[in-house]
């Protein structure tokens, strides 16, 4: 959670971007694929599995041996990959499963356990299921606007400290959020 080393290194040879404070399998070594970002303050249940690329359906044969280099057969990774962004605050519950169909997790969305994602997720989305559908927002419209403009992510943990108190109230009890202003 706080090791900007596994970040790096998780970066550098893997290619996968890891936000401040984000924990759970991304950081296990191919647990992951390239190419996928994950914002900062992200938690992450056991289990939780990206794919983003899929065996060649067009192709003669769909085996590894006629993409993966790893196989032993061709020199180089003919996989198509796609890029996948995991948002800002973002919850992914355990086992959840995010296929290359999806290629946005949106800020402060939560996927339940067990879930398929086969598209993306928009900011402060509750999808669920198989495959993942809307289950519904965390927030009124106006609120995720007043969240997404406030950055709130941006922070080190040691400047929302002094506001801790605050995040973990329902933004229905708050009228005032000391992060992100007068709320609707």
């Amino acid at each position: 959670m706080f090791s900007q080393t596994a970040r790096d290194l998780m970066t550098e040879f893997h290619q996968i971007s890891i936000g401040a404070y984000s924990y759970g399998p991304c950081f296990i070594p191919h647990h992951f694929p390239p190419q996928v970002t994950v914002g900062r303050y992200v938690s992450m249940g056991p289990e939780t599995r990206v794919y983003n690329s899929n065996h060649p359906t067009a192709w003669l044969s769909t085996h590894p041996f006629f993409y993966d280099p790893n196989a032993g057969v061709v020199d180089s990774d003919l996989s198509v990959r796609h890029t996948l962004e995991i948002g800002h605050d973002c919850w992914l519950g355990a086992r959840a499963t995010v296929t290359p169909g999806c290629r946005k997790i949106g800020i402060g969305a939560i996927v339940g356990a067990g879930s398929v994602v086969t598209k993306d997720v928009p900011d402060f989305a509750i999808v669920g299921g198989v495959p993942a559908k809307i289950i519904r927002f965390r927030f009124c419209e106006a609120t995720r606007k007043q969240i997404l403009a406030s950055r709130w992510w941006e922070l080190s943990i040691d400047e929302i400290r002094k506001d801790a108190m605050d995040m973990i109230k329902p933004l229905a009890e708050l009228s005032h959020h000391a992060l992100i202003g007068a709320l609707p």
